[in-house]
């Protein structure tokens, strides 16, 4: 993991977007995450 100041720098090097989902885990298994990564493929791809 890294902190977010380093997360930061990278999207701003990079001119990159982020999705941050403060409620999920990191493998992203729980109840509604499906959900999140749906919207997440229909906006991006």
């Amino acid at each position: 993991m890294q902190s977010p100041e380093v997360i930061q720098n990278f999207v701003k090097k990079y001119v990159c977007d982020l999705t941050i989902s403060p409620d999920s885990e990191h493998a992203f298994m729980q109840d509604g995450d499906d959900s999140i990564i749906k919207k997440w493929l229909e906006k991006n791809i």
